[in-house]
């Protein structure tokens, strides 16, 4: 989940209840483990150096004492296998993406293996806003 994302979260578990509606334990949990990994996901990132943007081919530094990382980019209705990035299950990490999507990734070595954090940008809505629109603010092609 991503920062808005936690945001929303909190604020329909604490303040988007109906009147009178008490907060489940369940809801309260899910929020918890939300603002958890929220927290997690960046403490990793903050330990790492970052040494540049990967491509599917990349094939990356994998120091023994330092945590760094990678940025990429998945495109639009496609699966991107990054073949050198390989996972706690020596798999190569993979990143799908929707047909009106594009994902960020934060690609992590954590001096043992690669983990992934990704990042959703959908802009579904955009398109259509400026089909229907007419407003020509954005170039997607």
């Amino acid at each position: 989940m991503d920062y808005g994302q936690v945001k929303e979260l909190i604020n329909n578990t604490l303040m988007g209840r109906v009147t009178g509606h008490e907060i489940e334990p369940q809801e309260h949990q899910d929020m918890a483990e939300a603002i958890l990994d929220f927290a997690h996901g960046m403490e990793i990132l903050g330990q790492s150096v970052l040494q540049g943007f990967a491509t599917a081919s990349t094939v990356p530094e994998q120091p023994d004492t330092v945590k760094i990382c990678y940025i990429a980019i998945a495109p639009c209705n496609a699966t991107t296998t990054f073949t050198n990035f390989k996972n706690q299950s020596n798999q190569s990490i993979t990143v799908t993406c929707g047909q009106y999507e594009i994902k960020v990734v934060v690609l992590l070595w954590n001096t043992t293996y690669w983990e992934k954090m990704e990042e959703t940008v959908n802009f579904e809505n955009s398109i259509t806003r400026n089909i229907n629109g007419g407003n020509a603010a954005g170039n997607y092609s």
